[in-house]
């Protein structure tokens, strides 16, 4: 079978080029030979002759029968191809016996002669062992890197919810514990006007316990008198006669109803705001650094204890950031600042993740102040930020001195901005909220 094959596919190879036919043509002669074999053989038209029997010829004519042979051949040969895996060369329909070297593939001794002369060759068996040996190293490292990848992911999930159950139940907690405050408010403020009512209701009770002893001491008097009138008998109509006392309440004796229930809920909320402070800025839990520690009230940020690194004035070290950007409208928020030589308070805008230069900031570093260093000393500092005008301010709250005024030119938006090297936290401070009551 394979000696018939060989057979047939000398019958299609062109005697020029040794290859099976491409656009056969046939010679009067009957031979034939590849269209272009016979452009490329000098032969000087319109006379042609043949390599094979050396016939002259004028005419060719396309060999159909035998093109469509060589094409049926070729399907067949990768059909086999195909079937043996590579196995077969595609060019030559030859078993693959050496490995180039050079061009990393399998060839056939014809592939050798023809386009790999001057290449270097190796046994496929050798080859084959040292890419599988090769291979199985790569498969194992994919392996572990596939093991590794899917521990991180079981790491992940475990720390990120165990983070988030984490952030859940501090939270629930902290909710919980405002609202207990709020409860304990109520109930305290609940007491105190019951306690209140209860001491009118005694003073009131008094009054009208004298009221009934000022009647039994009429009622008394009235008594001997109509007794001494029967003993006397005289009917003198003076002995009749007597004042009546008032038997009305007078409107001070009445609980003052207005005064407990009047306003009541607005009453209780003026007090309410007293404890229930409204901070302008929030810290963002998530901006939180390893130099830095923000309290859960989300207000004050203080240097954690093994704090080594140290700022430097003309940059930026890690801060933690405010929770809301601004772009529009005019801003403030004041920062306790304590005693710490070591601060910086200000705005910057944000770049992915990452900080860009501040468009401000003011501070104290190792001492040494970004202000002038005649100005008093001072506990607070208050930011106030003009979107509109692109301009921050820096003031002392206490007496209104302008620290420190600038232009920034990012128009982006723009975030609080706050660092600290000192165990005392710098601290966001409560803004005033106040209610005007109509007087109309």
């Amino acid at each position: 079978m394979a000696s018939s094959q060989n057979s047939l596919e000398k019958n299609l190879k062109c005697s020029i080029c040794s290859d099976i036919f491409k656009d056969p043509v046939l010679l009067s002669c009957s031979h034939s030979f590849c269209a272009a074999c016979l452009d490329k053989s000098g032969n000087v038209k319109p006379t042609i002759e043949c390599s094979i029997c050396k016939l002259k010829t004028k005419r060719t004519f396309k060999n159909l029968a035998l093109g469509q042979a060589c094409e049926s051949f070729i399907e067949e040969k990768k059909r086999k191809i195909s079937e043996s895996q590579g196995a077969i060369c595609l060019d030559h329909a030859e078993k693959h016996q050496l490995f180039c070297m050079d061009d990393k593939r399998l060839v056939c001794m014809q592939c050798v002669s023809q386009n790999h002369q001057s290449h270097s060759f190796s046994a496929i068996g050798n080859m084959a062992s040292k890419y599988k040996t090769e291979l199985q190293k790569t498969l194992l490292e994919l392996h572990n890197k596939l093991q590794n990848l899917d521990q991180k992911k079981v790491d992940f999930l475990h720390s990120s919810t165990e983070r988030l159950k984490s952030e859940v139940q501090q939270t629930e907690e902290q909710i919980k514990e405002e609202f207990e405050k709020l409860h304990q408010f109520l109930r305290d403020e609940e007491e105190a006007r019951i306690t209140a009512l209860k001491q009118e209701e005694e003073e009131k009770i008094k009054k009208i316990n004298e009221k009934v002893m000022e009647i039994e001491k009429v009622w008394s008097g009235l008594s001997e008198r109509i007794k001494k009138t029967e003993d006397d008998m005289k009917g003198d109509e003076s002995l009749t006669k007597f004042t009546e006392p008032d038997l009305e309440l007078d409107l001070g004796a009445l609980i003052d109803v207005v005064k407990h229930v009047g306003n009541l809920k607005f009453r209780v909320w003026e007090k309410i705001k007293d404890i229930c402070p409204y901070y302008p800025v929030l810290l963002v839990p998530g901006s939180r650094t390893s130099n830095l520690q923000l309290c859960k009230d989300l207000i004050s940020v203080r240097a954690n204890p093994n704090t080594t690194s140290q700022l430097v004035s003309n940059s930026l070290p890690p801060a933690i950031l405010g929770s809301e950007g601004f772009t529009s409208g005019t801003h403030s928020w004041t920062v306790e600042v304590g005693t710490s030589d070591h601060w910086a308070v200000g705005i910057t805008s944000i770049s992915g993740n990452r900080l860009k230069n501040p468009g401000s900031k003011i501070g104290l570093f190792n001492g040494k102040s970004t202000w002038d260093s005649t100005a008093p000393k001072f506990t607070k500092v208050r930011v106030k930020l003009d979107c509109e005008n692109r301009l921050v301010e820096y003031t002392n709250p206490d007496n209104n001195t302008v620290l420190q005024r600038k232009n920034y030119v990012i128009a982006a938006t723009m975030y609080p901005y706050f660092y600290t090297l000192s165990q005392d936290p710098l601290k966001i401070l409560p803004a005033e909220v106040s209610v005007t009551v109509p007087t109309d």
